[in-house]
């Protein structure tokens, strides 16, 4: 199933979970298993796990069977699905496309249908991506609300547990698990449409992301049509980038020194441009953050939800170059730095496939209205598929 190989293990035989079975991505601790995290040197710098990873030990207990560790992009630092050491999974939605990242072998599993539930991580998209990239519905929670302990960090302050299914009930039924709490906020009433990333969306979906969008508003009380980003998309991505990579560098930058570990090129940049970022950069970027923040919460209010295209369009080549890759990379952060920097749940459901891809739309919800965007996208999932 990926390079940290396969197991099996059921600790329950009755649950809500019972009879379906589950991969979980290679940043989280399985007992008994080393984590690998994407890289041959974190794998050999680590003794295996002495214990489970918080959500992997709830979907244990609710029944699941745990089928495998999947691959990830090097330390989680990447959306596009394609690991230098170990290869890219396949997008079985589009064979000639890459899956998407980093939760790639998650996505990858669950889309051939070797899995029914799969357990990925997002910072920064990287469980709405691949949902999006293979036809799949993924859900990112809000942030702090599912522990993350026993779980490989990259963006503490972004990182949050995900996960994929191929239907919209399974979805639900893995969120009642792992959102034990009630939601702290109203079921959404309102649906809001970013205008602005509709329009950035390759043009090929566009028709199709516009026919879910007004089924989504159908389904609500009412609909408004604004811009989230009337200035552009830099400073959010700009704000995304800095902020998650000076995280990312507190996290990692001692093991680096220390190990002195091997990075395909891609990932070795991005670390390069961590250790780059001043306390005075980070100081200005996490400023910004907060203002940014309070846009999308006032945006959400505290009944609606947020429409939007989940990414620019389908996944880009398998064969594309790598440059191309990282390019790419910058354009799908213009689609996904509102819910990573706003620490809200977001969910992105399969609508069809345009330009030889699936595409996905995505619904954002107020901080801690999961359960209710999970009722949501269960409502609105006959109408779309």
């Amino acid at each position: 199933m990926a390079h940290a190989g396969p197991l099996d293990r059921q600790e329950q035989k009755t649950g809500p979970l019972a009879g379906c079975t589950l991969a979980v991505k290679d940043l989280y601790d399985v007992k008994g298993l080393k984590t690998g995290a994407g890289n041959p040197t974190w794998l050999e710098t680590h003794e295996p796990a002495q214990r489970d990873s918080w959500a992997v030990e709830k979907m244990l207990a609710a029944g699941a069977r745990l089928l495998g560790k999947t691959l990830t992009d090097e330390m989680a630092y990447s959306l596009i699905g394609a690991n230098h050491f170990y290869g890219t999974p396949p997008n079985p939605a589009a064979p000639d496309r890459v899956p998407g990242g980093s939760s790639s072998g998650s996505a990858s599993v669950v889309a051939q249908g070797l899995v029914d539930l799969a357990l990925g991580t997002d910072t920064g998209g990287s469980v709405r991506i691949p949902a999006s990239f293979c036809g799949l519905y993924g859900f990112r929670p809000t942030h702090g609300r599912i522990s993350v302990a026993d779980l490989v960090p990259l963006g503490p302050s972004f990182d949050t547990v995900g996960w994929f299914t191929r239907d919209a009930n399974l979805l639900a039924t893995a969120g009642n698990i792992l959102l034990a709490e009630p939601d702290t906020a109203p079921t959404p009433r309102r649906l809001v449409r970013l205008n602005d990333l509709f329009t950035a969306a390759d043009p090929t979906g566009l028709t199709l992301l516009n026919e879910s969008a007004e089924k989504a508003a159908v389904l609500l009380d009412n609909l408004t049509i604004t811009p989230i980003a009337p200035d552009g998309f830099e400073e959010w991505r700009d704000t995304y980038r800095y902020v998650q990579g000076y995280e990312a560098w507190r996290q990692h930058g001692a093991w680096i020194d220390k190990c002195r570990p091997e990075f395909g090129p891609l990932t070795q940049a991005r670390f390069d441009f961590a250790k780059s970022i001043t306390e005075s950069d980070a100081t200005y970027w996490i400023k910004t953050r907060s203002r940014l923040r309070d846009q999308v919460l006032e945006l959400i209010g505290d009944d609606a939800v947020l429409c939007l295209p989940t990414a620019p369009g389908p996944a880009i080549r398998r064969d594309a170059p790598e440059a191309e890759f990282d390019a790419f990379r910058g354009r799908v952060l213009d689609f996904t730095a509102y819910a990573s920097i706003a620490g809200t749940p977001q969910v992105t459901i399969p609508v069809g496939s345009a330009d030889g891809g699936p595409i996905g739309l995505s619904l954002i919800g107020a901080p801690g209205a999961d359960r209710g965007l999970l009722k949501l996208a269960q409502s609105l999932a006959p109408l779309l598929t």
